[in-house]
């Protein structure tokens, strides 16, 4: 007996090395791979974290002024009544976190209400900006600088006010803090060697990751020279490299990689390879000696059940999460939009028609509030009836009509009437709503002459067929056959998380007990749906 057991022992000593053999090779092959290729490596790292973060200030550049436009144009900042128009200030700054002050100032540069006291004039750091919206009468972004009144760099903005009732062209002034950069900084996988500055026109550092309060205003470390050449985007030093972003309205993304800390953590990393092989041999001997196969299998059954539970379970937190921090921007514009225009239904004559428009602009907060909802629930069932798919492709169809006249995009329609089926009407615009965004965004990546989306749909015997056909560039080969998964997407980074397509397959899936299809066509893509008609 104890003979078979010390056979079983050593034979599990053996298999318990095999198997882990070519990962610990192959993990100790990769450490040499990196220490040899770290450097490049660090360089193709930091370019990565440059695009990333330009990306983001793109998007910020793109919120202020669809934030500034939509302030323009409130009655109240239009008008001789400064108390109001500071009380609105005053509530866009408590909700948008990334203004540090907003304000309306006249052709002589004195401030006439603002979100915060004590400010009387335009500051010296927005001048230009200021004289910039004065002469050209649109949206201008100046140079970032340090604050002198609380320490924090600063990007002002400008944006003119067309319409004012008593002033000639006023100009909406506003400041916003680079407190983003730190922000955005958790989301980026920053090696310890690695800091990234950014800077102004006039080479002062105006934000650093990590943060350094004490480099703000100054210049570079070590009197970097920035080159002029833009081609010339390295600059190797004994102690380091230098990587140089391209300049955004005055504003350069650096970083800087310490060679020195950079193969110290390196070499740490080897060493603590090394001291793991020898670990797990020592362990692998160990658990051949006092665990038996039955054990074994009864303990890896068991952690297999519990990892796989919580893989579920993060995958389903993760997924409510992003798509909850995904809709929330739209819904607060929306929530924004139907203020203002409940403002204006007591200054303008036509109130019938803001009324009508109010109702829509709720109706839109409803819809997108139920996507929140539909997912928040797992999929819960909600009011159904029988309802006609005429119906929900004009609803879908009035949400994004701004986008088709925007992009100057042609609708063909060619339902047939009484497409009736059984289900929860508000899932199906869903479907239908984003089938034609995802549409609308291809069309305009291809950008062709050639604009146009194509809906038709038949019943036939007891299945209802839908087609929704665009002119846009085609699904990409390497995600065609996985795109309804969650988080596959065609979109840009940070324009998109991949659930739109997933959701679409869900409610057709589960809730109608139906199917949908994606392919290629000479002219673009085709979405094919069908829905049985119980």
């Amino acid at each position: 007996m104890n003979e078979i057991i010390n056979s079983y022992k050593l034979k599990l000593f053996i298999i318990f090395l095999v198997v882990i053999s070519p990962f610990v090779v192959f993990n100790l092959y990769e450490i040499v791979q990196v220490r040899q290729k770290s450097l490049q490596q660090s360089i193709n790292s930091a370019n990565t974290v440059i695009q990333s973060l330009h990306r983001h200030h793109t998007v910020l550049l793109e919120t202020v002024e669809r934030e500034l436009s939509i302030l323009a144009h409130i009655p109240s900042v239009q008008s001789d009544n400064y108390y109001q128009c500071s009380d609105v200030l005053k509530s866009i700054l408590t909700n948008t976190k990334f203004f540090t002050n907003i304000a309306l100032s006249d052709g002589d540069r004195k401030v006439l209400c603002t979100a915060k006291k004590g400010m009387k004039k335009v500051s010296k750091m927005a001048v230009a900006v200021f004289d910039e919206v004065r002469k050209n009468k649109t949206f201008a972004v100046g140079q970032g600088a340090v604050s002198e009144n609380h320490g924090l760099a600063i990007i002002p903005f400008g944006y003119p006010v067309k319409e004012h009732k008593k002033l000639e062209n006023p100009v909406l002034m506003a400041g916003v803090s680079l407190l983003w950069l730190n922000k955005k900084s958790y989301d980026i996988n920053l090696h310890p060697s690695m800091r990234v500055y950014v800077i102004n026109g006039k080479k002062n550092v105006i934000g650093t990751i990590p943060s350094e309060k004490d480099l703000l205003g100054k210049k570079l470390p070590s009197n970097v020279e920035i080159p002029k050449n833009r081609e010339n985007k390295l600059l190797e030093t004994e102690d380091g490299v230098w990587i140089f972003g391209d300049s955004v309205h005055e504003m350069q993304i650096i970083v800087y990689i310490d060679k020195n800390k950079l193969f110290a953590d390196i070499n740490t990393l080897f060493y603590q390879s090394l001291f793991m092989v020898i670990v797990m041999i020592v362990v692998a001997q160990i658990m051949a000696m006092w665990v038996s196969k039955r054990l074994i299998l009864h303990e890896v059954e068991r952690l297999m059940s519990i990892s796989t539970s919580k893989i579920r379970m993060a995958s389903v937190s993760e997924l409510l999460v992003n798509i909850s921090h995904h809709w929330r921007n739209p819904l607060n514009n929306i929530s924004l939009l139907m203020e203002l225009i409940k403002e204006k239904i007591e200054s303008e004559n036509s109130k019938e028609e803001i009324l009508e428009l109010a109702e829509n602009v709720s109706k839109t907060t409803i819809t997108l509030g139920g996507t929140i909802d539909h997912f928040s629930s797992c999929f819960d069932k909600g009011q159904k009836g029988v309802f006609d798919i005429n119906n929900s492709v004009e609803t879908a169809l009035a949400l994004l009509e701004p986008r088709f006249e925007e992009e100057k995009i042609q609708l063909k329609n060619s339902l047939s009437k009484d497409l009736n089926i059984d289900g929860d009407e508000n899932e199906m615009v869903q479907v239908i709503s984003h089938i034609l965004n995802n549409g609308i965004d291809s069309i305009v990546k291809k950008n062709s002459s050639e604009k146009w989306i194509k809906i038709s749909g038949e019943k036939k015997e007891k299945n209802i067929f839908l087609s929704i056909e665009d002119s846009g560039e085609g699904l990409d080969p390497k995600i065609e056959s996985k795109l309804f998964e969650p988080y596959v997407t065609t979109k840009f980074m940070n324009h998109g998380i991949g659930v739109s397509l997933y959701l679409v397959k869900s409610i057709i899936e589960k809730d109608y007990q139906g199917s949908i299809k994606a392919k290629n066509t000479d002219d673009g893509c085709v979405f094919l749906i069908t829905l049985p008609v119980n």
